[in-house]
This record gives C-alpha cells, sequence and structure tokens, in this order.
C-alpha cells in the first residue's frame, strides 16, 4: 500500500498546476468500475495535444497521473460519473490547490 503524504500530494499539485491549468474538459468517462478518465484539451498552446487526466480509486493501486493513452469508452457510467459529466464537461480548469 502507498502512503500519501504532503510531500506526494504538493509533489503532483505542482505537475497538475503546471499541466492542466487553462485546460478544457472534454468527456468524462468510466472505463472500469474504480477509474476515471477526463479528456482534456489545452486550447491556449496550439501545438499541445489532448491530454487525460486518470483518477484510479481502486484501493490496492490508487494514483492520480496525466497520460496520452487511449483507455475504452464505455457506455455504463456510475451515478457519480454522471454528477461529474453533468458538472464539469466542457468547463475549464483555473487552479490547482491542495
Amino acid at each position: 500500500m502507498i502512503i500519501i503524504d504532503n510531500i506526494l500530494v504538493n509533489g503532483l499539485k505542482k505537475e497538475f498546476a503546471h499541466k492542466l491549468v487553462n485546460v478544457r474538459i472534454e468527456k468524462i468517462y468510466q472505463p472500469e468500475k474504480d477509474l476515471f478518465v477526463f479528456n482534456t484539451w489545452n486550447n491556449i498552446v496550439s501545438n499541445q495535444r489532448s491530454q487525460k487526466l486518470i483518477i484510479s480509486m481502486n484501493p490496492n493501486t490508487y494514483r492520480a497521473c496525466i497520460t496520452s493513452k487511449d483507455y475504452k469508452v464505455t457506455s455504463q457510467h456510475s451515478t457519480f460519473c454522471l454528477h461529474l459529466k453533468k458538472a464539469l464537461e466542457s468547463g475549464t480548469i483555473i487552479s490547482v490547490k491542495q
């Protein structure tokens, strides 16, 4: 099991602030029961490709990372995922805070 401490969270915050501020959330989907994928697009930097923010809530392998890997889009979503989609899709990340 991974121990999440302030140093790890601060490092994630710095990386996400550098890569995700002013990025638009295009799609949110849930390829697995405990995995959420946020497709993002940076409309400020024209040469930057879309990227994906992955948030896994699996108790054995929890993680949050940025990747370009493609995940299978499923048609079935949990109620929580539907609420995320309603609240966050087409929104812009304006800051990342700890």
